[in-house]
């Protein structure tokens, strides 16, 4: 049986097949997956609703075989996805405590090894794009979010609270990558999270905590005084200035490659896909849409991409308590707002977390009364 530390190095050697961006390292996490399932399977329960997923997928998948717009990829993201979501179901099935562990252990080292790279590349215009040759500034970010929001899930699960040290180094490190989506759900995250620990919680613990509760909001009003005086003396602003916040809220590259092939829509692209020929995502950004939904229409088609828009609703059609519906519901909504700006999920090797955030749920959160 794995330990602890086993499985930890498992999901540290995933996130860095897929932050190396490379043809080799994602086979590499494609293939780990499979040989983790096999390590694993004797300790892994498998649910109904994984196998009907499991048929759905595969039914999804069946698209691309059929089109050859892009080549063997969607082809082997198909047998990837399905790698990875076995995977994310053997992973699942250890104990809730070990599993908070682990993904304890890969969130704080990639907090380390972002913070050492920051470090190291300090004084540059964006150190975290040294990091990784290669890779973008607000990439890493943006996989420290999909993380950290599976370690949020855990925690939840395991003590009805949400953990706020995490999510403010996952707003720290975004800062420093300058990306305006990534700093956004960051900051946002921290806001559930205060609000699920001192007021959407309150049943579920016990009323002496009450106190400590009404602190903790106490702490945070100082923090958003102690921002706003800090941005008094232009400290905010010359962080807006350096961030791309300064170019405004919306990116108009993205609005640009999104209007380039939503243009290329008929009946048949829009059901079944289209591809980047004669859009700015070919010419100018080398296939890279910049964004996980276009990606995901492109290859399966409109069938995948309702596929995960409504994922989310799925929480709602379960026996589960209404709390624990909404509050994973609510993090796995920003996750996917962040996919829209950044081809971090679907298909990648980072859908293990998204997958896991709904494994866990299946099988932790209580039932309702």
């Amino acid at each position: 049986m794995f330990s602890t530390i086993s499985h930890s190095i498992f999901l540290a050697i995933l996130l860095l097949s897929f932050a190396l961006q490379q043809p080799w390292s994602l086979v590499c996490g494609a293939v780990l997956c499979l040989v983790y399932v096999f390590m694993t399977w004797r300790n892994t329960s498998v649910s109904v609703d994984l196998v009907i997923g499991f048929l759905i997928l595969l039914l999804i998948s069946f698209i691309p075989l059929f089109r050859q717009d892009h080549g063997f990829v969607p082809v082997f993201y198909l047998f990837s996805t399905i790698f990875v979501i076995l995977a994310a179901n053997s992973f699942s099935s250890l104990p809730l405590i070990q599993l908070r562990k682990c993904l304890e252990i890969v969130f704080w080292l990639s907090v380390f090894a972002l913070s050492c790279g920051i470090v190291v590349y300090w004084g540059t215009p964006e150190p975290l794009s040294k990091v990784i040759p290669g890779s973008s500034t607000n990439g890493l970010p943006s996989y420290l979010i999909v993380i950290q929001v599976a370690l949020s899930i855990a925690v939840f699960l395991e003590k009805n609270k949400l953990p706020l040290l995490p999510a403010m180094a996952t707003l720290v490190i975004a800062l420093f990558g300058i990306g305006r989506g990534s700093i956004v759900v960051a900051f946002l995250i921290i806001v559930i999270s205060f609000f699920v620990n001192y007021f959407a919680s309150s049943s579920l613990v016990e009323k002496n905590e009450s106190t400590r509760r009404f602190f903790g909001f106490v702490m945070l009003v100082l923090m958003v005084v102690g921002i706003a005086y800090a941005g008094y003396f232009g400290f905010v602003n010359s962080l807006i200035e350096q961030s791309k916040f300064s170019a405004g809220l919306l990116d108009s590259h993205r609005g640009a490659m999104l209007s380039d092939y939503l243009s290329k829509m008929e009946g048949w692209s829009l059901i079944f896909g289209a591809d980047y020929t004669g859009t700015s995502i070919e010419s100018t950004y080398g296939g890279n849409p910049h964004n996980s939904y276009i990606r995901l229409h492109s290859y399966y088609g409109l069938f995948g991409l309702l596929f995960i828009i409504f994922s989310p609703f799925s929480l709602f059609v379960s026996n589960k308590a209404f709390i624990y519906k909404s509050v994973i519901f609510l993090l796995v909504s920003l996750v996917l707002t962040r996919a829209a700006t950044d081809p971090l999920l679907f298909p990648t090797l980072l859908d293990f977390f998204y997958v896991l955030y709904f494994f866990l749920f299946w099988k932790y959160a209580p039932r309702k009364d």
